[in-house]
């Protein structure tokens, strides 16, 4: 006799009175085997009384045991969209770290449930990344679409401070999402035309945390954006050239924005700002250093014969110099108010 069939009648008690349910849900997760009769009935009462430590110990066990009771797949998902109901994620702790999830075989409309409810959750943390990780890779516009979604539930939030739409960075789930570039690409490009601020400024954000280091497919669509000579996607150029730090991949995207795009005029402050970004700098002179730095990566556009690259370098540079001397007066400036305040001898 099994240890379940052992107490199968205490616990089948329990249940039909509405007791313990969060116990009888658990016990399966310790004993290595399912009553699937009791487990369903037990789902069935917490459901009704909206019971969510029982729902998680039901998702629990169904996860532990997993994939001996393959049947159980179905009451896993109606577990989650239970869960989801009553605004509670806390299953996600007790999954993500699974060799071999039940996740990995869900299709796409158990997907679309999983993302519903990790919708819900404050921040996109590793563990969120874990679950997303086999829809990233079989259905890589779906979480282009969760995250759309986690910016216009924060648009609706916004005095909600814990609640963060995207995270800084990304640390599984962008490895899979660039094997689908193009795909990505397009759904994140598709939020400029709902004109919302936040979402343009987040679809800049999500396109820099999956591709940190830019991307070839990325590069393509932004000089095709280019191209197209319309002011709206050399808008959408700019918004995407800021995200980044001004690093020197950049240079080919804002070389092909001076040569051909009729708005590079209007945007040539746009262009300065994007190129000369620096991200965090150390040290008095940090921002000094950094902007020299700058005016070293952008020498190699001397070798160009465009004169359109030719005048925009000119007053690019022109305007680092400008930069330079602004920081460089500003860090000297501060560092003798420090020395008169604290008595610093001069080196």
């Amino acid at each position: 006799m099994t240890g379940v069939q052992t107490c199968a009648l205490p616990i089948s008690k329990w249940i039909d009175s509405n007791k313990h349910l969060s116990i009888c849900a658990g016990l399966f997760e310790y004993v290595k085997e399912i009553d699937n009769q009791l487990l369903e009935n037990c789902f069935k009462k917490a459901k009704k009384g909206r019971d969510v430590n029982a729902l998680n110990n039901i998702v629990n066990s169904i996860v532990e045991n997993y994939p001996k009771y393959k049947d159980l797949k179905s009451l896993f998902i109606q577990s989650i969209k239970e869960l989801t109901r009553n605004n509670n994620t806390r299953w996600v702790n007790n999954i993500w770290y699974r060799p071999e999830s039940i996740i990995d075989s869900l299709d796409e409309k158990g997907y679309d449930v999983i993302i519903e409810n990790l919708i819900l959750i404050p921040r996109v943390d590793y563990h969120v990344e874990a679950i997303l990780m086999p829809v990233a890779v079989k259905y890589p516009n779906k979480v282009i679409k969760f995250f759309n979604k986690r910016v216009m539930k924060k648009t609706k939030r916004e005095d909600d401070i814990s609640y963060d739409a995207i995270p800084f960075d990304l640390h599984k789930i962008n490895e899979p999402l660039q094997k689908h570039a193009k795909v990505v690409i397009n759904e994140i490009i598709k939020w400029y035309s709902q004109k919302q601020a936040r979402l343009e400024w987040e679809a800049a954000h999500l396109i820099q945390a999956i591709f940190p280091s830019f991307n070839k497919e990325l590069e393509k669509k932004l000089i095709g954006l280019i191209k197209s000579k319309k002011e709206k996607n050399n808008k959408i150029v700019l918004s995407i050239l800021r995200a980044y730090r001004g690093e020197p991949f950049l240079h080919s995207v804002c070389k092909n924005f001076v040569k051909r795009s009729p708005h590079v005029e209007k945007f040539k402050s746009s262009l300065f700002i994007a190129l000369s970004q620096t991200g965090v700098v150390s040290g008095e002179y940090g921002f000094v250093n950094a902007y020299k730095q700058k005016l070293e990566e952008i020498q190699s556009w001397k070798k160009d014969k465009s004169k359109a690259i030719k005048s925009f370098l000119k007053e690019y540079e022109d305007y680092l110099n400008k930069r330079i001397a602004s920081e460089q007066k500003r860090a000297d400036e501060d560092l003798e108010l420090r020395k008169r305040e604290f008595g610093i001898p001069d080196a």
